[in-house]
């Protein structure tokens, strides 16, 4: 069973340090490579959107029986299913790249926590495999 990103940015009250230290560069990682896909898909999303607009845009003003203002142009554009449909899919994106964000962050965090009890283990403040509750 792959390990949840949750968690990969735990560290866990029976951790081993040596372990976690070990994997630490591999989830930093595979975080990066998933950020960088989904700020790819993202902006994908984000060039897709503007086309379906202009498509729209054209289709909307080809099709016009009267005059219509810009802003009603504008209307018809943001309450069309397709743009909508584009623009739901292009916010998810938007909130997964927030995510994974905050995740790369919690795994430097973590890496800092990691290297911090090391020290103290070696400098005897700390028994090695100790119970750290919340670290």
């Amino acid at each position: 069973m792959e390990e949840s990103l949750k968690d990969r940015i735990t560290i866990k009250d029976n951790f081993n340090i040596e372990a976690d230290l070990r994997k630490q560069s591999q989830h930093y990682y595979e975080v990066g490579e998933k950020i960088v896909d989904a700020r790819n898909e993202r902006d994908e999303l984000s060039e897709r959107l503007k086309i379906v607009k202009a498509e729209l845009d054209v289709e909307i003003r080809g099709t016009a029986t009267a005059k219509l203002t810009e802003a009603s142009i504008a209307a018809k554009i943001i309450t069309d299913k397709r743009y909508t449909d584009v623009l739901q899919k292009f916010l998810a994106k938007e909130k997964e790249v927030g995510y994974l964000d905050v995740a790369l962050k919690a795994l430097e965090h973590k890496r800092g926590a990691l290297e911090t009890i090391a020290k103290m283990q070696m400098s005897g403040i700390i028994q090695a495999k100790s119970s750290i509750g919340g670290v």
